[in-house]
């Protein structure tokens, strides 16, 4: 197994499948590439081909994620009920949960009771992104695996033969996930422009609206759902189709239509939350580059095509203006981790953007 930038990671996951423990702790920043590695984990644990549980759909893989901010106890009671049946095609059972900082007491309390006592075909593998929140009960009953924020070059390195890769690397920032989908995605590329238009537009154009640009960023969040959702619908068709008649085919259609419809749910919203990030992220771009016209660096900006705008950014907002308008985008971006209106959320930065470089400007 091995994963972009994450030389230390590959080498304990590698180690992992050969021998597992019943449960593992992958903590790191978004966009590291942890979530794909856990599925390519489970893959090897649970001898499957990537696919299936890329997919989702092996029958031994058990995924829990968020119902809205947070892993309810209802989702943990769910898996431990599960924990009682044996497993259908492998030698294990994976139960993998994402987000597990948004676990709450009781949820964690009952998770808890699963880790210090699993049956010998379970192994756990828990996703975090934001350790300080993880209830140190659950954390301590894990071997951790931490993911590091990869450099450019191994961001272009995993890009492959892809037009513009090394750029991508550097507009995305360090997170890799983000610069796949813009490599591969042409419509997430063409709202990741987009949404850093947006960010200039607030200061440049006198006509602009906050609550109607924020709308925009949303409906795009919504498109991308739909578009998650579709391909989740599309491949159920395609295993459906390969069902052959028989008495268990009614039962077999009926878990599978189940089993997709969870994952379309879980696809929609993972793709939203996604979409919203990355123009938060392309805002903090724009900024970032402004910040570096006004200290006298342009020769180091990312978005070189925009120079003229940046110019004027600069000039309007000077160094302090555009530093607030960092740490207000910041703000936000950490905000996508608890309940919060996205759509209020980035339309009040756009306000602080607007409100930062009047405020330099006058």
């Amino acid at each position: 197994m091995s994963v972009a930038g994450q030389p230390e990671a590959s080498r304990l996951l590698a180690a992992a499948a050969r021998s597992p423990r019943h449960a593992y702790l992958l903590h790191g920043p978004r966009g590291t590439g942890m979530d794909r590695a856990a599925l390519a984990f489970a893959a090897d644990l649970l001898g499957s081909s990537p696919y299936r549980v890329f997919d989702e759909s092996h029958p031994d893989l058990f995924v829990v994620e968020p119902e809205g901010e947070a892993i309810l106890i209802d989702q943990i009671r769910a898996l431990r009920a599960d924990l009682h049946l044996r497993p259908f095609e492998a030698e294990r059972r994976v139960y993998l949960l994402r987000e597990c900082e948004t676990l709450g007491r009781d949820a964690g309390n009952a998770l808890l009771k699963s880790l210090e006592e699993p049956p010998g075909y379970a192994v756990f593998v828990l996703l975090c992104t934001d350790r300080a929140r993880l209830l140190p009960t659950i954390e301590s009953r894990c071997q951790p695996v931490r993911f590091r924020t990869p450099a450019p070059a191994a961001i272009a390195a995993a890009l492959g033969d892809v037009p513009d890769a090394a750029r991508l690397a550097r507009v995305a920032r360090g997170d890799l996930e983000l610069a796949q989908r813009l490599a591969t995605d042409a419509d997430a590329r063409t709202r990741f422009d987009r949404s850093g238009t947006l960010a200039t537009l607030v200061v440049l154009d006198s006509t602009f609206d906050a609550a109607d640009a924020a709308a925009e960023l949303v409906a795009s969040a919504r498109r991308a759902g739909d578009a998650a959702e579709v391909s989740v619908n599309e491949r159920r068709d395609a295993i459906l189709e390969r069902i052959p008649p028989g008495k268990a085919a009614t039962r077999e259609i009926k878990r599978i239509r189940t089993q997709h419809e969870a994952l379309a749910k879980r696809r929609r919203r993972r793709a939203e939350t996604d979409e919203m990030r990355a123009a938060v992220d392309a805002t903090i771009g724009i900024w970032r580059d402004v910040l570096l016209v006004a200290v006298g660096a342009s020769g180091a900006v990312i978005s070189s095509e925009r120079l003229s705008d940046l110019e004027a950014l600069a000039e309007q907002a000077g160094q302090a203006g555009a530093e607030k308008v960092l740490r207000a985008a910041q703000d936000v971006r950490r905000s996508f981790d608890l309940p919060v209106i996205a759509s209020l959320a980035v339309e009040r930065l756009f306000h602080e953007i607007a409100l930062a470089v009047r405020v330099m400007s006058s």
